[in-house]
């Protein structure tokens, strides 16, 4: 289905307004190497009533190719 769980590793407040969040494969499987300029959609599952899952889209901020 072309999705992924992943699992939060990190998370760091770059400004005020930027946070990065990095993630890993919760089957600890290898990520594929994105391109510059790429975005990924993000289903987050919650437990409130109206918003079970909840889909944001984030840009890819790390340099191509390049492992935490």
């Amino acid at each position: 289905s072309g999705t992924k769980e992943l699992i939060l590793v990190d998370k760091i407040k770059e400004t005020e307004d930027i946070t990065s969040f990095y993630f890993k494969a919760k089957d600890g499987s290898k990520l594929i190497k994105h391109k510059a300029g790429q975005f990924l959609p993000f289903t987050i599952k919650t437990d409130d009533e109206k918003y079970r899952d909840v889909t944001r889209t984030y840009s890819l901020s790390m340099k191509p190719n390049e492992d935490i």
